[in-house]
């Protein structure tokens, strides 16, 4: 249950209403891109945005403002999807949603102090944003930066959509005008845009960017939390580039530029592209490539990667053909290894950069390009390595490359992946004349010694998702181990028929035989599949964003999971009768033909009740959150 309570007591319930009823929950959907269709009834369906359908399964009650997925148990109301489709907690999800209903969430007398600091300092910045694209667009002092951006062919939609802007020469241009408009020292130098004279010539304060281009950088809620700073013709900056010096909202190793402009694209094509630079991506925007962004800067850090993973599977990186961005995407392989993201390399041709290769060749043409000719992380290595002209310079200089591979392979966290891919490679090394043998496999770790290995190879898990049903089981019997034997016997046998069901219910026997599902720092095992483990992990994740810890609404969690199996017994069983049914009319059985329908008409009235009861749940959860 959401209410002003379960936030920290950070947002007044008043506000949280206001919130509700100025944004419904249809018109919410839409602006995420749902095309919603009427279903009868008062009610709305879409193809569900949590879970991949061919059928939509994602009904939408109007009247009670909330929604729930039939295929995956997906449910709430418009708090629960931003919270869910954003990947954020419930105070950020708040925030979003209060902006999009023009609501100022006033904070609790606690903390009041505190937001309102936090508050100014991003006023300041807002303001910072506006004055520097103003400049930009009516100073004659900022016409170095217009050329520059003229060269680069960025247009003034671009400008005005990522909000560009200029800084002037002057010493305190930034620092007089926001002075003049309400603004405290305090909170700009807070945001990062004014420094302290401490150099003995002066007292007081001077601008931090001064006759730069400016690129406004946003976080994931579409607010200003800094600034990049290019140097242009005439500055004698030995810096190329700046950034925001680091302050309580800006770090520039947790951000990717362009972000909040690219969440719609990177959602519609599963996909997110990393370049370099801030025109390489504003850039690709012009051409129509929404799901690029851009690190700050070459050095690609942990925070980055972590970023790239809440948002898409699949990560295609582009570095730029020179020696700095090749040594970047050597930097960056082994965080993406360790990550387990699906990982493609594109390294444009020497002196080439995104933004001109886009210029040249259309943005239809270059993404075609990156996608024929990009490269998985190993075989870039392997190029960057083992095929290198140092490579093939001395024995030694082979031996060193081939050392720097394997320690690549090793960064893997992927059991099974790693001895896909060691295998490979592996054997392309004895084209150089190098037998596995000759590799230093066991001190890397890649190579189980023979005393440790089993006896006879256990079967490989072919599938790479458990069941949501199954997830949604497992993280019950975590919650609420005094109820997970029943729970696990009510499971239908059918359900746990596969692979990964089998593996659920090996792990499962195994726990409640040694009293498990009592501390989270034992359930996770070394010898359990990466997709199970993946799922026990997620789960204790999952709750450190909860009021109430682990055993917060325990009850009724277990109480809708066996609903759901309820549910899901009842489909299974209804299908099977429908087969048996068309058997016996094929056959002639006229009777037992009436039998089964008979038997089919009551399974499909138990599914109709259990969906209402569903239903008047969710509205009863959201009624009392309401009051």
């Amino acid at each position: 249950m959401v209410t002003a309570e379960s936030t920290g007591g950070l947002i007044p319930q008043a506000d949280l209403d206001l919130i509700k009823s100025r944004i419904s929950i249809d018109e919410l959907l839409r602006g995420y891109d749902l095309q919603l269709v009427e279903a009868g009834g008062g009610r709305l369906k879409a193809l569900c945005p949590f879970h991949n359908e061919k059928t939509p399964s994602f009904s939408v009650n109007v009247d009670k403002q909330f929604y729930y997925c039939f295929g995956c148990q997906a449910g709430g109301n418009i708090f629960t999807f931003v919270k869910e489709y954003e990947r954020v907690g419930f105070p950020e999800a708040a925030e979003i949603l209060a902006q999009k209903a023009g609501v100022v969430i006033q904070r609790t007398a606690e903390r009041d102090e505190q937001y309102h600091k936090t508050l100014a300092v991003f006023e300041a910045l807002k303001f910072a944003e506006d004055f520097y694209h103003d400049f930009l667009l009516r100073d004659p002092g900022a016409d170095g930066a217009r050329q520059y951006l003229a060269a680069r062919n960025i247009n003034q939609e671009m400008q005005a959509r990522f909000r560009i802007g200029c800084a002037p020469a002057s010493w305190d241009a930034l620092l007089e005008a926001a002075v003049s408009a309400g603004h405290s020292t305090d909170s700009l130098s807070q945001a990062g845009l004014i420094r302290e004279n401490k150099s003995g010539k002066g007292r007081g304060f001077f601008d931090e960017f001064r006759g730069k281009l400016i690129f406004p950088i946003g976080d994931a809620q579409e607010r200003t939390i800094g600034f990049g700073a290019r140097r242009l013709a005439g500055d004698d900056d030995p810096a190329k580039y700046r950034n925001t010096r680091e302050t309580r909202l800006f770090n520039k190793s947790r951000v990717l530029y362009g972000l909040p402009q690219s969440k719609p694209g990177i959602r519609r094509t599963k996909a997110i592209v990393v370049v370099e630079g801030y025109t390489d991506a504003i850039m690709a925007h012009q051409a129509g490539l929404d799901h690029f962004v851009a690190s700050l800067g070459t050095a690609f850090t942990k925070e980055n990667t972590q970023s790239l993973k809440r948002y898409a599977d699949r990560v295609y990186m582009i570095f730029d053909g020179d020696s700095a961005g090749l040594k970047a995407a050597e930097r960056s392989l082994e965080l993406l290894v360790g990550e387990n993201l699906d990982v493609l390399i594109y390294s444009l041709a020497d002196g080439k950069d995104p933004c001109d290769a886009i210029s040249e060749l259309g943005g239809e043409v270059f993404w075609q390009k990156v996608q024929e000719d990009s490269v998985d992380i190993f075989e870039f290595k392997w190029n960057r390595t083992i095929e290198s002209s140092e490579a093939g310079s001395s024995p030694q200089a082979l031996s060193r490359a081939v050392g720097e591979f394997l320690s690549l392979v090793a960064k893997m966290s992927d059991k099974i992946a790693r001895r896909v891919i060691l295998n490979k490679y592996v054997e392309k090394l004895g084209l150089h004349g190098i037998s596995r043998e000759d590799l230093p496999l066991e001190k890397l770790g890649l190579l189980t010694p023979a005393k440790e290995e089993p006896s006879a190879p256990e079967p490989q898990l072919q599938e790479s998702r458990m069941e949501p049903l199954l997830k949604e089981v497992l993280k019950c019997m975590v919650n609420s181990p005094a109820q997970a034997q029943s729970l696990w016997e009510s499971v239908p046998s059918r359900l746990i028929a596969g692979e990964m069901g089998e593996a659920l219910d090996s792990y499962v026997k195994r726990e409640l035989s040694g009293g498990g599902f009592k501390q989270s720092d034992k359930l996770l095992h070394d010898d359990m599949h990466p997709a199970l483990r993946q799922a026990v992990f997620d789960i204790f994740n999952e709750q450190d964003d909860e009021p109430g810890g682990l055993d917060a609404d325990s009850s009724l969690q277990v109480e809708n999971c066996e609903k759901d199996l309820r549910r899901w017994g009842l489909r299974d069983n209804l299908e099977s009768l429908k087969e048996e049914r068309a058997l016996a009319c094929k056959a002639g059985e006229t009777e037992r033909e009436l039998e089964l329908r008979k038997e089919i008409t009551g399974l499909r009235k138990e599914l109709s009740r259990l969906r209402t009861e569903t239903m008047e749940a969710m509205e009863t959860d959201e009624l009392t959150m309401s009051g």
